[in-house]
């Protein structure tokens, strides 16, 4: 009989936009629930992922990145710190920007242990520069910890989940009906689509086009069909999306089929819709 006590704890992570806060959220999870872009903001509402490990319950919610002076996103950080046992506060090598200063002027007195992250490292050529940022950092936030990562490359890890569980608490484990889960492959779907959009458009079109997910079929050899919408504000942004001769939503489509099989290890047929609606 396993008498180990539980533990379990939610840890936030926060950061400015583009500083990898996604990579290393699915990284933690060992698994892809948050999209990767190199397009700023691409996540635009948290997300929240749990790992279980050892009689430990980790509880890890990604963040959107912040930007610009955004009042909402701070008011969002001042919902979710209420209820996390500790802050991952990533930011980049050697570069300390004034969004990471507003951050960290939200969160320095409320009272929750900080972990600060110092990622993208294995493009440091000479790891000495990052001796004076890290100094810097010490002495400015007096953080619990320092940790100098590559999200990419898995360095660190699992240095750093070790100190991570040093702050949750011994409690039994958060049941899924009390966290905001990811609710159904109809999320990853759509976040999988949303992921290959970005990688297709990049700068070409702003933040605001939607996914959404229409119908979803499953065929008597198990094949799925899903039905989804690509919902823009802007006609303009409809002919981008198509392409000319229609190559680009192809390839969308395509890209996008190839990453739901694989991530599902199932067969799926991708059809795609491109919908305009003015006040999205």
């Amino acid at each position: 009989m396993n008498t180990k006590k539980k533990c379990c704890g939610k840890i936030l992570i926060l950061g400015r936009a583009n500083t990898g806060k996604s990579t290393l959220f699915n990284k933690l999870l060992e698994k892809k629930l948050s999209i990767v872009s190199k397009k700023k903001n691409t996540t635009i509402k948290n997300i929240i992922g749990a790992k279980i490990s050892l009689n430990i319950k980790y509880i890890f919610i990604d963040t959107p990145g912040i930007y610009s002076s955004n009042e909402t996103y701070l008011k969002r950080i001042n919902k979710n710190i209420q209820h996390v046992q500790l802050i991952l506060f990533i930011v980049e090598k050697t570069i300390w920007t004034t969004y990471d200063e507003e951050i960290y002027k939200y969160i320095k007195n409320k009272n929750v242990p900080i972990i600060i992250i110092i990622n993208k490292i294995d493009l440091c050529k000479n790891k000495q520069i990052l001796l004076p940022y890290i100094n810097f950092i010490q002495k400015k936030i007096n953080p619990v910890s320092i940790f100098p990562i590559s999200a990419k490359k898995d360095y660190q890890f699992s240095i750093l989940l070790n100190n991570i569980k040093k702050f949750l608490p011994e409690t039994n484990y958060i049941n899924k009906k009390n966290i905001e889960n990811i609710k159904s492959n109809k999320y990853m779907y759509t976040e999988l689509i949303r992921e290959t959009l970005f990688h297709y458009l990049n700068k070409e079109i702003p933040y605001k086009i939607y996914v959404k997910m229409c119908k979803l079929y499953v065929l008597p050899n198990k094949e799925k069909i899903i039905y989804v919408n690509i919902i823009t504000s802007n006609k303009n942004y409809k002919k981008i999306i198509i392409g000319k001769n229609g190559n680009k939503i192809k390839c969308i489509s395509i890209m996008s089929r190839k990453k739901i099989e694989d991530f599902f290890k199932e067969k799926t047929h991708v059809i795609l819709k491109i919908v305009f609606f003015k006040n999205v």
